[in-house]
């Protein structure tokens, strides 16, 4: 979206996945080469970074890219010249750079995996991709969206009862967007009617209970450091379940012991501020903290 809504859409937005590529072959893939500079290179061949000219280069899982290639990166974008390798000479290039990465790139400065100088160079305009449990609001659209989409590849019209997106977005989706999609595909396969009922998502999710990751590695995410709020202050156990009344009296036995704090609830329910304020509102205890906090 920020290479389309910028005055270089027209041009080229080239895309490359720095963990799905060998060490090896990186250099050459983003740098190019010149024909006989290495065996094997019996022709010339453009790198991707050449290929960005004018346009965007996006640098997918940047915090896998090797440290001898990362003092390259940074000569590049200070000085805005290619070297392919062979070459004897530099090529301008103008290009606007997106980096991603599921890694905490100031922790592996720290620990002397990524440079300091590359790291201030590229960290100008950091983005923090939230999960989806923490915007529980946009899983709705999120599952509408894709639902859409499958329809198209499949050639169906299937929809969701009500009751089905109830339960979608009460679910904390540990896989995150990857999750949804898989789960919306294997109902629409495996659907008998054109509307998928809560007993099919629920014979879907409770098939993948056993999942329970750490919720601290989180998928998808830019540059930026993760916020101290999304951060928990333990290590995560937790089931990842829809909202029912069953939980009604873990959370009022927290906000009970808290004395209505609703963050130091979250804090000892291992949970977000923004998980805990959905399940006062979805379980109807708002009169209950107001209460709690008129005593105290």
């Amino acid at each position: 979206m920020v290479h389309q809504e910028s005055d270089r859409r027209e041009q080229p937005f080239i895309c490359i996945n720095c963990a799905a590529i060998p060490d090896d072959l990186l250099e050459p893939e983003l740098f190019g080469y010149e024909k006989g500079s290495f065996t094997g290179a019996q022709q010339k061949k453009k790198g991707k970074i050449i290929l960005a000219d004018g346009g965007t280069l996006f640098l997918d899982e940047i915090g896998d890219m090797p440290l001898s290639l990362q003092s390259k990166l940074l000569r590049v974008l200070q000085e805005k010249i290619v070297d392919p390798i062979g070459s004897v000479q530099g090529l301008p290039v103008n290009f606007r750079l997106i980096s991603a990465t599921h890694n905490n790139l100031m922790e592996a400065v720290n620990k002397g995996h990524f440079r300091l100088d590359l790291f201030y160079r590229m960290n100008v305009v950091p983005i923090y991709l939230p999960p989806v449990r923490e915007r529980i609001g946009d899983m709705r659209l999120l599952a509408l969206h894709f639902l859409n989409e499958l329809n198209h590849q499949y050639s169906c019209n299937v929809t969701l009862s009500n009751e089905a997106l109830d339960m979608m977005e009460n679910y904390n989706w540990p896989g995150n967007i990857r999750q949804i999609q898989n789960v919306l595909e294997r109902a629409v396969l495996m659907a008998d009617s054109e509307v998928i009922n809560i007993e099919q998502i629920k014979t879907i999710l409770k098939g993948e209970s056993s999942i329970k990751p750490d919720i601290n590695q989180e998928q998808s995410q830019s540059l930026a450091p993760q916020p101290q709020q999304h951060t928990p202050t333990q290590s995560s156990s937790r089931n990842y379940e829809w909202v029912t009344s069953d939980n009604t009296e873990e959370v009022v036995q927290a906000l009970r012991s808290t004395g209505g704090n609703k963050t130091a609830a979250a804090r000892q329910l291992n949970m977000s501020l923004r998980q805990m304020n959905y399940r006062i509102t979805k379980l109807g205890l708002e009169e209950i903290v107001d209460h709690l906090r008129g005593e105290h």
